[in-house]
C-alpha cells in the first residue's frame, strides 16, 4: 500500500509554537514518508516535545528535541518534516546511558518507532540547563517520578560525566545539588 503525502491534510502551525496535535501530525507525515520508502526509523524524544507527546505536560513547544543515536546522513531528508528540530548529541546532554530500558513506545505508527524518555530521565535531562521553564516542568514531572529511580539515574550520570562536554558536566553537578535541595522532600 502506498501513501500519498497529498492525501494527508495540511495544517498551518501557529507562530512557531506546536501543540500535541501539531507534533502528532508531523509524526504521521514522517511515518507516511517512511512507509513509502520502506525505511524504519527510531526516534527518542527529549525535552518539552517528549513531555507533550507523553501526556506528561500540557503546553506548547517551539521545537522537537531528539537524541542523536548516530543516525546515517540519509535520515536528514526524513527528519526535515519535523522542523524545527534539534538533534542532541549524547555528550551534550545529562541523559543516562540506560535511558532506553525506561523509554516508552508511542503507538499508532507503522515504520516510525517513537520513544519518550521516562519522567525520571526527562527530569535529569533538564538539569543541564535548569532554566525557569525546566524547573516548572520538573515540578510537574516529579508527580510521575520515583525517588529510587531518580537516585539511580543521578548516580549513573555522575559516574559518566567524563564522557560529556565540560560545560554540561559542570552545569549538571551544580544543578543536581540545587535540584536535591529544592525537591528534598520528594527525592
Amino acid at each position: 500500500m502506498s501513501i500519498n503525502l497529498n492525501d494527508i491534510p495540511y495544517k498551518e502551525m501557529v507562530a512557531g509554537e506546536q501543540s500535541k496535535s501539531d507534533l502528532h501530525f508531523k509524526l504521521q507525515q514522517l511515518d507516511a514518508l517512511l512507509c513509502m520508502s520502506s525505511e524504519i526509523l527510531e526516534l527518542y524524544f527529549i525535552g518539552g516535545s517528549a513531555c507533550i507527546l507523553g501526556d506528561l505536560i500540557y503546553r506548547m513547544t517551539m521545537d522537537i528535541d531528539i537524541l542523536d543515536i548516530d543516525y546515517p546522513s540519509k535520515i536528514g531528508k526524513f527528519l526535515s518534516i519535523l522542523e524545527p528540530y534539534d538533534l542532541l548529541e549524547f555528550t551534550h546532554t545529562s541523559v543516562s546511558r540506560t535511558y532506553i530500558k525506561r523509554a516508552k513506545l508511542l503507538t499508532g505508527f507503522k515504520n516510525l518507532k517513537c520513544y519518550i524518555l521516562s519522567p525520571e530521565d526527562l527530569i535529569i535531562s533538564k538539569l543541564c540547563r535548569y532554566s525557569e521553564k525546566d524547573i516548572q516542568d520538573i515540578e510537574i514531572l516529579m508527580t510521575y517520578s520515583k525517588k529510587e529511580v531518580l537516585d539511580t539515574i543521578i548516580n549513573e550520570v555522575e559516574e559518566d560525566l567524563h564522557s560529556r562536554i565540560p560545560r554540561i558536566a559542570e552545569n549538571f553537578m551544580m544543578n543536581v545539588k540545587i535540584f536535591i535541595r529544592r525537591f528534598d522532600s520528594d527525592v
